[in-house]
C-alpha cells in the first residue's frame, strides 16, 4: 500500500463534502466498481434464477398487447417454485455485506490518510477487520427494528453512523468505535443528520438519472427477445445501484473526519505527525 498525496484536512462545507466525495470516488473507481460488481453478481444470479424477469416480461407484454388473454387468478410470469430461490438472497447478502459496505469506507479512509488503495490491499485490509465489520452490520440490522418508531430510528442511526470510519481509522474494537461515533455526534446531531440527508438525496438524483439510461440502453438493443432485454435492464439497474453506493460510504467517512477536525483539531495533529515522520526520516 503505497503513499499518495494526503487529504488536506479542514472543516468542510456541504460543497466541499460533495466535491471531495466525488474526487475520492473517481480516484478509487476501478477498485470500488470491481468490489461492487463482484458482490452484486451472486445476488443478480439469484434474481434471474428466481424468475423475477419473467414477471416483468409478462407485465410488459400485457402493456404492449392488452388484448392477449391470460389465466384468471394468476400473476403472469409467476412461478411459485422458482420464486423460492429468491430466499437464497438473504444468506448471500449477509455473506457479501462486509465487503459491500465495509470496503468503500476502508478505501476512503486510507485515501484520506494518504495511502494508495488497490483491490488486493482493500480486500486484505477488510479481512483484517472482518469480524468487527460483521458485528457492526449486525448492530445496524438490529437497530432497523426501531423504525417502528421513526424518530428514534433516525436519532440512533445518526448518532451511530460513524462506527465503521472510526473502526478503520482508529483501528479500535467495535465497542470503542461505538463510543467514538456517539462522542463525535454529541452536540452535532442536526448537522450530521442534514449532511447524511444531502448525501442520500444526491445518490437518489444520480440513481434517477442513470436508471432510465441503463433501461433505455437495454431496450434499444436490436433483435433481442423481450425477456432478454428485461433481464439486461434489471442487471444494469442493479449493478448501477451497487456502483453508486460507495459515494454514500465515502461521504460518511468525510463527515467522520470533518467532525474530528472541528472537535479534536485532527488536522493539526495529523500535520504534526507527518512533520515528525519526515524529520525522523531526514526528509
Amino acid at each position: 500500500m503505497g503513499q499518495v498525496a494526503p487529504f488536506r484536512f479542514r472543516p468542510l462545507t456541504v460543497a466541499d463534502l460533495l466535491d471531495e466525495a466525488f474526487r475520492i470516488y473517481r480516484a478509487n473507481f476501478p477498485v470500488l466498481a470491481a468490489i461492487a460488481i463482484a458482490t452484486y453478481l451472486p445476488q443478480l444470479a439469484i434474481l434471474l434464477a428466481s424468475g423475477t424477469q419473467d414477471v416483468y416480461t409478462a407485465a410488459l407484454q400485457a402493456m404492449l398487447h392488452p388484448g392477449t388473454p391470460t389465466e384468471t387468478g394468476t400473476i403472469p410470469g409467476y412461478n411459485p417454485l422458482r420464486s423460492l430461490i429468491s430466499l437464497l438472497n438473504y444468506p448471500v447478502q449477509l455473506g457479501v455485506a462486509p465487503l459491500q459496505y465495509g470496503a468503500p469506507v476502508l478505501a476512503a479512509t486510507w485515501t484520506l490518510l494518504g495511502y494508495r488503495v488497490s483491490l488486493e490491499s482493500a480486500i486484505r485490509g477488510l479481512l483484517r477487520f472482518f469480524w468487527p465489520t460483521v458485528l457492526t452490520l449486525l448492530l445496524y440490522l438490529a437497530m432497523s427494528f426501531t423504525f417502528v418508531c421513526f424518530p428514534v430510528a433516525l436519532w440512533l442511526f445518526t448518532r451511530l453512523a460513524l462506527v465503521l470510519p472510526s473502526l478503520y481509522a482508529e483501528q479500535a474494537g467495535v465497542g470503542r468505535a461505538l463510543e467514538r461515533s456517539w462522542e463525535l455526534t454529541r452536540g452535532a446531531f442536526w448537522r450530521t443528520f442534514w449532511l447524511f440527508l444531502v448525501l442520500g438525496v444526491m445518490l437518489y438524483v444520480v440513481s434517477v438519472v442513470l436508471t432510465p439510461v441503463f433501461i433505455g440502453t437495454a431496450a434499444l438493443i436490436p433483435e433481442l427477445p423481450l425477456w432478454l432485454r428485461v433481464s439486461l435492464g434489471l442487471s444494469f439497474v442493479g449493478i448501477s445501484s451497487a456502483i453508486i453506493y460507495p459515494l454514500f460510504a465515502i461521504g460518511a467517512t468525510l463527515i467522520y473526519f470533518d467532525l474530528r477536525v472541528r472537535r479534536e483539531a485532527f488536522d493539526l495533529d495529523f500535520a504534526a505527525g507527518r512533520l515528525a515522520a519526515r524529520a525522523a526520516g531526514g526528509g
